[in-house]
């Protein structure tokens, strides 16, 4: 199972990312990379942090800062079944959650096109939403959209469309938003599958707690993808052999 860990930097290369880091963008260490569909792949990403409020705080109606989760990015080639599993590295305080999208930032195509919720685009995005007033644009339970510096209309505001959720734990941490997935244990870990088609994909995880806003360390996570081909997808792949099979066997020598 390949592991992508952070990488050491310079001190010029920390400081530079340390002033990029309220916006929305997609490093190197959090790429799951493309799964094909065609055959079973796992990839772990390991050692990122996450605040442990983060993912909870975007299930209110004023939605969460954009800065407070981890956004993660995967593409899929073909259809598959795929398991998404995170795991806190401090499970006493990191309850983790997460929700998947389609779409993804302008930073996946620019680097230098990053979104964030101070843009001038998405203030204006927010703004025509009316009340209440939002505290930023990341929504856990629905589809929202956020827009960079260099937007100027809705038309270039990035859409990350709602698929599901998963988050660890019961109301007594994450609330009682409606819809809320929760797995019915806080013990530091939540697993969900999906089935999804081919496409680019947004994967965001933050904490579950939602009770506990005051704490702003960020706390460490690991987050493992797993994928295999469609049920339907391998049954016709495995009745066409067998069809291939009987004709040979029937051809005239």
């Amino acid at each position: 199972m390949p592991i992508r860990a952070s990488h050491l930097v310079t001190a010029f290369c920390l400081s530079s990312a340390l002033s990029a880091s309220a916006h929305l963008s997609y490093p190197a260490s959090r790429d799951f990379g493309t799964f094909t569909g065609a055959s079973p792949q796992s990839v772990t990403i390991a050692g990122q942090t996450t605040k442990i409020f983060g993912w909870a705080d975007g299930t209110d109606s004023d939605f969460a800062k954009q800065d407070d989760q981890r956004y993660l990015k995967l593409s899929l080639s073909g259809a598959s079944l795929i398991t998404i599993s995170i795991t806190s590295l401090d499970p006493v305080t990191l309850f983790p959650a997460f929700s998947l999208y389609s779409g993804l930032g302008h930073a996946a195509k620019d680097p230098a096109d990053l979104d964030y919720d101070g843009s001038n685009v998405t203030q204006a995005y927010l703004a025509s939403l009316g009340a209440p007033v939002r505290e930023g644009a990341f929504d856990a339970l629905h589809s929202w959209k956020i827009g960079s510096d260099l937007g100027t209309s809705p038309a270039d505001l990035a859409t990350f469309t709602y698929i599901g959720h998963a988050a660890d734990g019961t109301p007594a941490n994450y609330g009682t938003a409606p819809g809320i997935n929760g797995d019915g244990l806080a013990d530091g870990t939540v697993t969900a599958t999906f089935s999804l088609p081919a496409g680019d994909y947004t994967l965001v995880i933050g904490g579950a707690n939602y009770f506990n806003q005051t704490d702003a360390i960020a706390k460490g996570f690991n987050a493992t993808i797993s994928s295999i081909p469609e049920p339907c997808c391998g049954l016709f792949l495995s009745l066409g052999v067998l069809l291939a099979s009987r004709r040979r066997r029937r051809s005239p020598r």
